[in-house]
């Protein structure tokens, strides 16, 4: 989460205590006005530019004929173009956004980020302003409108919509603020430069996964044969005849008005171990990697949901338990992430509960486990 505030000294906001130092402070207000600071942009629109050249014939008229009306008349105009950029100034004053990731993004499935944007001040109302947005990466760049006025001291939610096509690390920032507020005469667009990064998870995809054996992960609150020693909570659930009483949970209990457990996660679980290994002279293919990513970030989910994904182990890193959701994200972060690498150690492929994968020619995946053929994507 990333919380940001418009820059005080050039949109006015409140200064030092003394009188002396105000009135410096109101002077570098009125410069700032005439001369915006670096990367500050006032352009005119087109009506803007109408504006400008009937001002520029009106006062050639006036300066022939000499008539005061026409005179007036140039005056009034000029002060319109001065008054929509003291204006604008004032509708920036004292504006804060955050810009909050609404995880998880993945490829090809639609991405929002959120932006809370707030108006801390306490007579003037904020109209029409919008954020110039780019995803980095995926470069992708889209305009985010505020289409209502935004009260004193009020905030509002907004949230970009964007379809990421590239796995990695995705920078999303705003790039620019910018009004046409009041008369549409001048737009007035202040940089922002701030971002937040997020992983875009590889996409989902169809595959085929049937190994010769089975594995499975118990989890504690079960009646089982054997009793678990976990400290994980998963979830509360109704009791059944031979559930350990130290899983009661009392206040559910006494909420639902009969007895509830609490359902635990065992420490050692048996089930698969999931290894992608990209030593492989294969993955420097573009191709192939990414298919690989697509592969194994969807086999994990599909035995997460079915509690069969014991740890997970990436270029022979140390194994990552997968006991919760959050770790499963973890791993899915470092597959957004994979790259190929020139070695990884041997982390013993051969066993029965080891999936390893290998790439297939000219395009595809295998799943081995223990070393024979189990699934393809």
């Amino acid at each position: 989460m990333i919380e940001s505030q418009a820059d005080p000294r050039s949109l006015g906001s409140a200064g030092s205590m003394s009188e002396r130092t105000n009135r410096k402070s109101l002077l570098r207000k009125l410069i700032r006005v005439i001369i915006p600071p670096k990367g500050h942009r006032t352009i005119p629109t087109i009506s803007g530019y109408v504006l400008i050249f009937v001002s520029l014939g009106i006062g050639v008229a006036a300066y022939n004929t000499s008539s005061n009306i026409l005179f007036i008349t140039v005056s009034f105009l000029l002060s319109s173009l001065v008054l929509s950029g003291v204006l604008s100034s004032l509708n920036f004053s004292k504006l804060s956004w955050r810009l909050i990731a609404q995880s998880p993004y993945r490829v090809n499935r639609k991405a929002f980020v959120r932006m809370e944007v707030s108006n801390g001040k306490r007579f003037l109302t904020t109209y029409s302003i919008w954020f110039d947005m780019l995803a980095s990466m995926n470069e992708i760049k889209g305009r985010l409108p505020l289409a209502r006025r935004l009260n004193p001291e009020r905030n509002v939610s907004l949230e970009w919509e964007f379809l990421p096509k590239k796995r990695g690390l995705e920078k999303l920032s705003i790039q620019n603020i910018g009004s046409q507020f009041p008369f549409g005469f001048l737009s007035k667009i202040m940089p922002a430069e701030e971002h937040v990064a997020v992983h875009v998870w590889p996409e989902r995809i169809d595959f085929s996964f049937n190994p010769i054996g089975g594995s499975e992960i118990h989890f504690q609150g079960q009646t089982l044969k054997r009793k678990g020693s976990g400290e994980d909570l998963i979830g509360i659930r109704d009791y059944q005849i031979g559930d350990p009483r130290k899983q009661i949970n009392w206040k559910a209990t006494a909420r639902r008005q009969k007895l509830m457990v609490r359902e635990m996660a065992e420490d050692k679980q048996p089930g698969y171990i999931l290894s992608v290994d990209t030593s492989h002279a294969a993955w420097k293919n573009e191709d192939h990697l990414e298919h690989l990513c697509r592969f194994s970030a969807s086999l994990a989910e599909d035995l997460f949901t079915r509690n069969q994904l014991s740890a997970t182990i990436v270029n022979g890193s140390e194994p990552l338990a997968i006991r919760c959701i959050v770790d499963l994200e973890e791993f899915l972060n470092a597959l957004a992430i994979l790259q190929p690498v020139e070695i990884s150690p041997d982390i013993g492929a051969h066993r029965a509960n080891v999936i390893s994968f290998e790439p297939v020619y000219p395009g595809g995946v295998h799943a081995l486990v223990g070393l024979q053929k189990a699934g393809q994507a």
